[in-house]
């Protein structure tokens, strides 16, 4: 992955980790939830 991509890529998985617990309609909250998981330990977690 490009290194310009990490540090942005890494926010959207945080913003989606944080809208699955906004309280949307059911399935999304789960959709959103693995997704921002997904892209969040994809550009390297939290390290």
């Amino acid at each position: 992955m490009l290194n310009k991509w990490r540090i942005p890529l890494k926010f959207v998985g945080l913003a989606f980790i944080a809208a699955a617990f906004a309280g949307f309609p059911s399935p999304w909250p789960w959709v959103l939830g693995i997704l921002g998981l997904v892209l969040f330990l994809a550009t390297g977690g939290p390290g």
